[in-house]
């Protein structure tokens, strides 16, 4: 069992690389459509679709360096919403493959 820091830790870099994504999100559907920023800014949704897809990517990854992922947050949160999380990953395991895949291809 990790201490208490480490486990502070990683609930920290989880929630960041979460929070971020919900924005990036946010900001990205604010942006789609508008036909005045994309004139201006014509490769902004590639930026933020790429953003996105990287960022969400991180706490989907099986790597043991990426402090992000879900997997170390598993590790360490309560036994329901652990639970919870795993019944999540199998409802939405074809996308969650999705974007690994995408994440892989954009990142190489």
């Amino acid at each position: 069992m990790k201490n208490q820091s480490e486990r502070d830790h990683l609930y920290g870099n989880f929630w960041q690389i979460v929070d971020f994504s919900k924005k990036l999100l946010a900001d990205f559907e604010n942006l789609y459509g508008n036909k005045e920023i994309l004139k201006k800014m014509p490769n902004a949704e590639w930026a933020y679709i790429h953003a996105i897809i990287v960022n969400t990517g991180k706490i989907f990854s099986s790597s043991k360096k990426e402090s992000f992922r879900l997997g170390q947050f598993k590790n360490v949160c309560k036994k329901d919403i652990k639970k919870k999380i795993e019944n999540i990953e199998k409802q939405y395991k074809d996308i969650i493959e999705k974007i690994i895949s995408n994440r892989n291809k954009i990142v190489a």
